[in-house]
């Protein structure tokens, strides 16, 4: 009986880490960052704390809106000030190079 919870615990381990559900995953730490897109003649800005707090805007120059974030998988989420899902345009797919919104565009880590 010993051995078979220690390999459940083993077994539930390896499935947290491939999920990503141990600490890097659920906080978001492993995403967190500034990440820049160029958008025509202006740089978008997304901005992840550690906290799961961030903003995101459309210029360098601009303070930003006050999100939120979640990790979802291999997906980052944005929640607004109101505290909905900001939808298609705030999920980003993360990649090796950063992250990628839903138009295809490349955020790059700074």
């Amino acid at each position: 009986m010993k051995k078979s919870v220690g390999i459940l615990l083993v077994v539930l381990a390896a499935v947290m880490v491939i999920t990503g559900c141990g600490s890097s995953g659920s906080n978001g730490s492993s995403v967190e960052g500034v990440y820049k897109a160029e958008a025509g003649e202006d740089t978008v800005v997304l901005t992840l704390k550690a906290d799961n707090t961030g903003t995101f805007s459309l210029s360098e120059d601009l303070e930003g809106l006050a999100i939120t974030y979640k990790v979802k998988g291999d997906s980052v989420v944005l929640t607004g000030p109101d505290g909905k899902e900001l939808g298609d345009t705030g999920t980003f797919t993360i990649v090796d190079e950063g992250l990628r919104d839903f138009a295809g565009n490349l955020y790059m880590k700074q």
